[in-house]
């Protein structure tokens, strides 16, 4: 049964990763390069009141999601809480229309009720299916990603061949997360466990939102200005055509730590948030146990991205998007450092302690700022400056939030498992600097496998390390939730 359902993981992830692959291909060929542009502006007026409202709200339900199912009060507490989505999504169409206006972009009216129904969708989509996997269905949640990934994917092509536009293929998204949303909410339902006692449903305490979500909610401000707030600057620098360029490369590199990060959280959380109800002594081996897995992964995976950087521009189309491979590298660098300081953040569901965050997220701001002000000063307004700019400040964020974390594990010790993982990464930056002079595909094709056995060496001499931190990580629980 073990491996049967395992099995069935690996197949899904699979399918979500040529779904994802599919939806970036046929959405660079139907959209052109400024549709692209005004697609990324909608996802990063999205992105900034998903992270600053509801993501802090995602993490509260994390953190209790175990003890209220038990106790028969999650549906309870749902309906404050998409009430409050109802109303974060009224704010954020109404943001998206000042800034259509204040920009005297197209179709002010229409992105508005799509950004709007998207945070709805996104919000519902990501309260129900990723609970599926922490209480014990991983294969229905693994299966219902499907069906968002894909059945998105369809009605996006569907709703384009009708009206190309960016509207059309984000409606497309909308249909996706919605119809999956719903069977897991109608699953879950059907097997809600019923009320022991009447009990107060509140969402959240006051209390627990002054000491946890509120310092969450700035973190999630200062995380959206960092990591999404350059493309505006880019946008009004270079303009939309410009932006579309960029952004492509940098959603293939989103598209695929998503895919990452969400086999990492349907492998290894279920069994992180069990043991957070364990006491603080196994909420800290639990910790440091999850960085050691993932951390060296993680890496690992950023150092084959790089190794593939220069296959990728044949998803898109080169005429109209050109050096989609540099931006790729970069934005895989970039979104390292990214998950990385989100590994190292979960130290905050150890003490409580979310203020811990705020730091890091201010010295990488800092950081950035700091480099477009001397960018601006100097009159260099180009993309390389924005593209160095937000390594710089991404670089920072990793560094301050390991720092912040590690009083729960010993820096040598990550260091000894991390060490290979740094190596091959390393070595990876060299070979995607030497696509660019390699003068051809033999070359190219050459460099990959070097690059590739070299990966392969690294990743065999820390296996048994990160193998030893995962048993322990996956075998000592008391609390646990079957996968």
């Amino acid at each position: 049964m073990w491996r049967h359902d395992w099995s069935w993981l690996a197949l899904s992830r699979l399918l979500i990763v040529f779904a994802t692959l599919a939806n970036f291909a046929l959405a660079t060929r139907t959209l052109g390069v400024h549709e692209y542009g005004l697609m990324g502006l909608a996802l990063t007026v999205h992105s900034l009141t998903a992270l600053f409202f509801i993501s802090p709200a995602g993490q509260h339900l994390n953190k209790n999601l175990l003890s209220w199912w038990s106790a028969g009060s999650l549906f309870l507490r749902f309906r404050g809480f998409f009430l409050y989505t109802l109303f974060v999504a009224t704010v954020t169409g109404a943001l998206a229309m000042f800034y259509w206006h204040w920009q005297d972009l197209p179709a002010t009216d229409s992105y508005a009720t799509v950004i709007a129904l998207l945070l709805i969708a996104g919000t519902w989509n990501a309260s129900f299916v990723p609970s599926l996997n922490l209480l014990g269905w991983a294969k229905l949640c693994a299966s219902l990603q499907c069906l968002s990934a894909i059945g998105g994917l369809v009605m996006s092509v569907l709703l384009s061949i009708y009206k190309p536009s960016a509207v059309s293929w984000l409606y497309g998204q909308v249909i996706g997360l919605v119809s999956s949303a719903l069977i897991a909410n109608a699953f879950m339902w059907k097997h809600r466990v019923a009320p022991k006692s009447q009990i107060k449903a509140d969402f959240i305490s006051s209390k627990s939102f002054m000491e946890f979500s509120a310092p969450l909610s700035l973190a999630a401000g200062l995380m959206w200005l960092q990591w999404n707030g350059w493309r505006p600057i880019v946008q009004s620098w270079s303009g939309l055509g410009t932006l579309g360029v960029v952004l492509a490369g940098y959603m293939l590199a989103s598209y695929f730590w998503a895919v990452i990060e969400g086999i990492s959280q349907q492998a290894l959380h279920p069994r992180f948030f069990s043991k957070l109800q364990g006491g603080v002594a196994q909420s800290q081996l639990a910790f440091k146990e999850l960085v050691l897995v993932l951390a060296p992964l993680y890496t690992f995976t950023a150092a084959l991205a790089l190794l593939a950087a220069p296959w990728v521009a044949w998803l898109v189309p080169s005429e109209k998007f050109p050096h989609i491979g540099i931006y790729f590298s970069w934005a895989v660098f970039v979104e390292l450092c990214r998950v990385l300081a989100g590994l190292f953040s979960h130290s905050i569901h150890v003490d409580g302690q979310s203020k811990s965050v705020l730091p890091p997220y201010l010295w990488g701001l800092s950081t950035m700022v700091c480099a477009f002000s001397l960018l601006y000063l100097v009159n260099y307004k180009s993309v390389d400056g924005v593209m160095i700019s937000l390594l710089l400040g991404a670089v920072v964020v990793a560094v301050r939030m390991l720092v912040a974390s590690s009083r729960y594990f010993l820096l040598m010790e990550l260091y000894r498992t991390l060490s290979p993982a740094i190596i091959a990464f390393g070595v990876c930056v060299v070979c995607a600097a030497s696509f660019e002079i390699s003068g051809g595909t033999p070359f190219t094709l050459l460099i990959s496998i070097a690059g590739l056995s070299f990966v392969g060496f690294m990743i065999r001499c820390s296996l048994n390390r990160i193998r030893k931190a995962y048993l322990s990580l996956m075998t000592t629980n008391s609390h646990g939730v079957s996968l």
